[in-house]
């Protein structure tokens, strides 16, 4: 069983993270959501809680490509990783009312404690990517791409 459970609502440009200690919301914090910020915020809670990332299981939503600075750091240091669907989450907290990143966070570490005996370590990834650096670079292609095609689509429609 872990003590320390990181619970964490990604979108495109932060990461909200729920500390819990031992059953308790200890602290949250907002960063951006990169492989650089992640691995650096890491590398300060461990120093400032003097914890150990192996006393740690980290748990968020697979929300595609925004999770891919987490998975990074994550296999890079071989921290547990549990990468769990949404709507199981969302059926767990069902008649929870109210909406923001910072409370989903902590929502996902609620579940991620009372449910960590199913949880399930997400497997290494290195053959899948080429480093934490690569990943930062796919998502700012990924955006351009949209960005770039979104254009092209206003344009179609403007000019009809």
């Amino acid at each position: 069983m872990k003590t320390i459970i990181l619970g964490i609502d990604v979108s495109k440009n932060t990461l909200d993270i729920a500390v819990m200690i031992a059953g308790s919301l200890a602290t949250q914090h907002q960063i951006d959501n990169t492989s650089k910020s992640f691995q650096r915020w890491l590398k300060q809670l461990t120093k400032d809680e003097s914890i150990e990332l192996s006393d740690c299981m980290i748990c968020m939503e697979h929300t595609g490509v925004y999770c891919h600075p987490v998975i990074a750091v994550c296999d890079q240091l071989g921290c547990f990783l549990w990468v769990e669907d949404a709507g199981r989450i969302k059926a767990f907290h069902s008649l929870s009312r109210g909406k923001n990143d910072a409370l989903d966070a902590e929502r996902i570490a609620t579940y991620a404690f009372l449910k960590q005996s199913e949880a399930k370590k997400m497997g290494s990834t290195s053959g899948d990517y080429q480093g934490v650096e690569g990943i930062d670079e796919a998502q700012k292609k990924t955006a351009r791409y949209q960005t770039k095609t979104f254009s092209a689509c206003k344009r179609r429609v403007e000019d009809d």
